[in-house]
């Protein structure tokens, strides 16, 4: 994961800044958010803690917007926030569905050809 880090910094940074800020950030911020995740990952590498790479980058991109005073896009920041909350399987009732309704005179059209997506590009 880090030699894909290395060769593909530049999307990497330029797709998480345009998720994360109203406005697109610098070389010297994509840079020091790298390189403080990378120390952050580092540590939590040596103490043996759970971590996410994705969830570090994206919270010292946030910083970086913050400190640039450039804004942050909260959409995104809570949908990060969201999915760091720990869930289970919720414990229910079965679900029954109701019987499929057949109608005697309904003709399914074929699908154009400009909507079949190939096995192989």
């Amino acid at each position: 994961m880090r030699s894909g880090t290395m060769v593909g910094w530049r999307r990497i940074v330029t797709t998480l800044g345009e998720k994360i800020g109203k406005s697109q950030f610098n070389y010297a911020q994509g840079i020091s958010a790298q390189m403080v995740a990378m120390g952050t990952n580092g540590a939590a590498d040596a103490f043996g803690l759970p971590f996410s790479t994705t969830h570090v980058l994206s919270s010292w991109i946030a910083g970086t917007m913050v400190a640039n005073r450039s804004g942050l896009q909260f959409s995104t920041l809570r949908l990060n926030l969201l999915q760091r909350v720990p869930y289970e399987a919720a414990e229910g009732e079965q679900i029954s569905l109701p019987s499929r309704i057949h109608h005697k005179n309904y003709a399914r059209h074929p699908v154009p050809e400009s909507m079949i997506v190939p096995d192989s590009y």
